[in-house]
């Protein structure tokens, strides 16, 4: 389903990565439960970290995603820019 929402950037988002964590609060917690942010991927972009609030528009999917049988993803949003 196509959505629009507000929220930061995790810190530690890496210049030039494909995707990167979107939190609902800036803070300074490191990795998030995994019920607390979205998986982003960008389709025709690169991130730059932005610090402050942004707003995305994108594609959004909710499921879990497992990796070595650990849940690693339960909400994702596939986006093909950054503001």
């Amino acid at each position: 389903k196509k959505i629009k929402l507000e929220g930061y950037m995790a810190i530690g988002t890496l210049e030039g990565a494909e995707s990167f964590e979107f939190v609902p609060e800036s803070c300074e917690c490191g990795r998030s439960k995994v019920q607390h942010f979205i998986d982003v991927t960008l389709t025709d972009d690169m991130a730059t970290f932005t610090p402050g609030r942004i707003t995305l528009v994108g594609t959004f999917s909710v499921g879990e995603v497992k990796e070595d049988g650990f849940v690693t993803s339960l909400f994702r949003l596939e986006v093909e820019r950054l503001p």
